[in-house]
C-alpha cells in the first residue's frame, strides 16, 4: 500500500512540473545533487547539494540568480564540510529549452579551516530533458570540489 501511495505522489509531482519552457529564467528554481572531485591543494572525492533562484533578467543578455551550495569532501580520516553563497550569471545569448550555460562567483566558508572565508569561481552547464524538469549538470570551479557532476531539477 505504501509503495502505491508513493508511486501516485511521484506521478503527480512529475506531471505538475512537466510543462517547462526555458531552462532557467526569472523566478525559476534549481536543485542540484551530485558528486565531485577536488584536485587543488589535496585530492578528495566529495558530494554536493545546491539550490538556486533566478532573481532578475538583464534584458536579452541573460539572468542573474543567487544560491547556496553545500559540499562535503571525504578525506582519508575526516569529512570536510563547506558552504558557499553564490551569484550566478546564466548566458542569455545562447537560448535553448534544454541547455543552460552559467558561470559565477561566490564566498565559501569552511568552519574547520583557519581562514573563515574563501573566494569561489565556477563555470557549468545544465541539460534538462525535453518536456521535463529533470536533467543533469556539470561544473568546474576553484573551491571545494573542482569538478562536479550530478542530477538536477528545475521548476
Amino acid at each position: 500500500m505504501l509503495k502505491n501511495v508513493l508511486a501516485v505522489i511521484l506521478i503527480l509531482f512529475t506531471v505538475q512540473f512537466s510543462f517547462s519552457q526555458d531552462v532557467f529564467r526569472k523566478g525559476n528554481n534549481a536543485l542540484h545533487l551530485g558528486g565531485g572531485y577536488r584536485t587543488i591543494g589535496l585530492e578528495a572525492y566529495g558530494a554536493n547539494f545546491s539550490y538556486e533562484r533566478s532573481v532578475f533578467q538583464i534584458r536579452k543578455l541573460g539572468y542573474i540568480g543567487v544560491g547556496l551550495t553545500s559540499d562535503l569532501l571525504f578525506l582519508e580520516s575526516d569529512i570536510d564540510a563547506s558552504g558557499t553563497l553564490r551569484i550566478i550569471y546564466h548566458a542569455g545569448f545562447f537560448r535553448t529549452k534544454v541547455l543552460d550555460i552559467y558561470s559565477g562567483v561566490g564566498v565559501a566558508t569552511a568552519p574547520t579551516e583557519k581562514y573563515l572565508f574563501h573566494p569561489d569561481i565556477f563555470l557549468g552547464f545544465r541539460y534538462v530533458f525535453k518536456n521535463s524538469n529533470f536533467g543533469f549538470f556539470s561544473e568546474m570551479g576553484y573551491y571545494a570540489s573542482n569538478y562536479k557532476l550530478g542530477v538536477c531539477m528545475v521548476w
